[in-house]
Parts: C-alpha cells; structure tokens; sequence
C-alpha cells in the first residue's frame, strides 16, 4: 500500500496546445508590459536630461525639441506593439494557422489532382488507334 502506484492523469493534445498557446499569449504580454515600463522610464529619464538639465537643448529636429520627438515616434513603436499584441496575435493564432494550413493544403491536392486528370486525359488521346 506504500509503495502503491497513483493514478496517472492523461492529457490530450487539446489541453497541451491550449497550455502552449496560453503560455505564448503570457509571454508577448509581459514583452508589451516591459516595453511599456522602459518606454516610461526612459521617457522621463530623456524629459529630465532635456528640459531639466538641458541636454541637447539645441537639438531641435522639425522644430520640437529632440525629446519630443524621439517620445514620439517611441510612441508609435508601442502603439504598433499593442496592435500586434492584442489584435493581430489574437485572431491570428495557431488554431487559425492550421486551418489556413488545410484549407491551402487542400488547395494545392485539388491543383494536382487536376492536373492528373489533364495529364491521363492527354494520354489517352496522343493514343495511336492504328498500334
């Protein structure tokens, strides 16, 4: 009784893919988590080298001083970040990759068969009635 085996718990492919997919999806939002933090942290580490210390006070691409700009377009970057996180990747999943996967499969079967059936077709025409 000791020594007695548990019971095994099974665990089908389902769950597995459903344990990659949720881990995949965690690990892209702690990215976009990250790159949001750095994007405020090191915003205001620029605010204070420009505006507070004047750093580069002189710097003044299209017109804004080079913190603003640089905020900016980092801003961009991020908004890009979200987009791809929270729209793209979510419809986008595996599941929809495997059914794109059968459906261009399938497209490419029904191609060869096609072409099979051409081909069989040409045979037996090019066919000499006379040998």
């Amino acid at each position: 009784m000791i020594f007695r085996r548990k019971n095994k718990t099974t665990i089908d492919d389902r769950q597995i893919d459903l344990v990659d997919y949720a881990r995949a999806r965690i690990r892209q939002k702690k990215r976009l988590y990250f790159h949001f933090v750095a994007f405020l942290f090191i915003t205001l580490v620029m605010v204070i080298l420009n505006i507070g210390l004047g750093y580069g006070a002189q710097i003044q691409p299209f017109g804004f001083p080079w913190v603003l700009t640089t905020a900016l377009l980092w801003t961009v970057f991020l908004l890009l970040h979200v987009f791809q996180v929270y729209v793209t990747r979510r419809f986008m999943n595996p599941a929809w990759e495997k059914e794109q996967i059968k459906t261009l499969v399938g497209l490419q079967e029904a191609r060869i068969e096609k072409i099979k059936r051409k081909l069989e077709g040409g045979k037996s025409s090019s066919r000499c009635p006379m040998a």
